[in-house]
């Protein structure tokens, strides 16, 4: 899980950030904060990682939990 969130949250940190200024992004939310962009892409990234491990944690206890089906049903 812990690579597959990491690949995910790779790719989703390069379209996102291919879209959206980290720097502008820092004055929606304080127009005091200054951060630089490397603080910005590594602060996204690990935004991103945290989603995608909580996601793929989800699915696999629902997978480890969900009922089975018997063969005699199909």
């Amino acid at each position: 899980m812990v690579w597959i969130s990491f690949l995910t949250a790779a790719i989703g940190t390069m379209v996102f950030f291919a879209l959206f200024d980290p720097v502008a992004l820092s004055g929606i939310f304080d127009e005091n904060l200054n951060i630089s962009r490397d603080a910005g892409y590594a602060a996204g990234f690990f935004f991103f990682w945290v989603l995608t491990a909580i996601c793929s944690t989800v699915t696999a206890w629902l997978v480890r939990t969900a009922p089975k089906r018997d063969a005699q049903n199909r």
